[in-house]
């Protein structure tokens, strides 16, 4: 069984306000079962159309009896929030010099897990079978290094006056966080929407439903809901929704304010509290990535 290198180096696509992010993306693989002894691409991904990463470029397959050229594409798909293994499949063609003149074309498909996400490093690993029409089937295992680079976000405002806030705002918030804060410590479950398991989302919705008050599934969804606030630290009011991006791109994460600068929300260590402030140990990471606020509970 021959193990044979691949590296593959891919430019990500900036300008796209709807991307809102960019950056560079190194993989390094070996291919076992194949005539190849090296497999080079460049090309742009498109990280943010929705769940779907899309990488489109140019290949070189180099071996001893000729090279192979030709153009690929991959689809990647994140399958849930805090779900860190995905599915990824591609598509390749070009013709070949040398020996191997004339045309090849393949596919591949596989599975890879993020051992790390979001702005700057990432690392992933990947599996994929390929099959290809010269010079036949492999099976690649990779390494992919990525940074990825956010436009600049404002850091929140400080100072606003206080807000005049209700009675019954006061009592119906002070439900929707209790409701939250009775299921702590419960584990993440990718679509979990119950006290057997959340995800962001689930508690978010879960918290909200318990005194009949109805928001989206989905996190993107809940970004939408209600008014949008300022990024406010003095005027945040318990029972507001905090959206997250942890790539830079659409909203991957919410959570549910609390009050005296805290928040409750589902990640991967399950329900717990964090705290926002930039120089917290934990609460830090999320400060980095808090894109938003959102006002489904009015003031007055």
């Amino acid at each position: 069984m021959r193990r044979i290198f691949r590296l593959s180096v891919l430019a990500l696509l900036a300008g796209a306000p709807a991307l809102r992010a960019q950056g560079v993306t190194t993989s390094v693989a070996a291919l076992l079962e194949s005539e190849l002894a090296s497999l080079l691409g460049v090309g742009y991904e498109l990280p943010a159309l929705g769940p779907a990463r899309v990488s489109v470029g140019f290949l070189r397959l180099g071996a001893s009896n000729g090279d192979r050229w030709g153009a690929g594409f991959d689809l990647a798909l994140r399958i849930g929030e805090g779900v860190r293994i995905y599915p990824v499949a591609g598509l390749g063609a070009g013709w070949g010099s040398g020996q191997v003149e004339g045309t090849w074309g393949g596919w591949s498909a596989g599975l890879g897990y993020e051992l790390r996400r979001g702005t700057g490093l990432g690392l992933a690993f990947e599996g994929r079978f390929l099959r290809l029409s010269n010079p036949g089937d492999a099976i690649a295992v990779a390494a992919r290094i990525s940074y990825r680079f956010r436009p600049p976000v404002p850091p929140p405002s400080v100072g606003s006056p206080p807000l005049a806030i209700s009675p019954a705002r006061s009592v119906l918030a002070a439900g929707v966080v209790q409701s939250a804060l009775d299921v702590m410590g419960t584990p993440y479950v990718w679509g979990g929407t119950d006290a057997n398991g959340f995800d962001c989302s689930g508690l978010v919705q879960y918290a909200f439903g318990r005194h009949g008050v109805s928001v989206p599934r989905a996190s993107r969804e809940q970004a939408t809901v209600g008014v949008e606030v300022a990024r406010d630290t003095l005027t945040l009011l318990p029972g507001d929704i905090l959206t997250f991006s942890e790539s830079g791109g659409q909203i991957s994460h919410v959570g549910l304010y609390i009050g005296d600068g805290e928040f409750i929300h589902s990640s991967s260590r399950g329900v717990r509290v964090s705290r926002l402030r930039p120089d917290d140990p934990d609460g830090g990471y999320w400060w980095r990535r808090w894109q938003g606020v959102r006002r489904v509970l009015p003031a007055g």
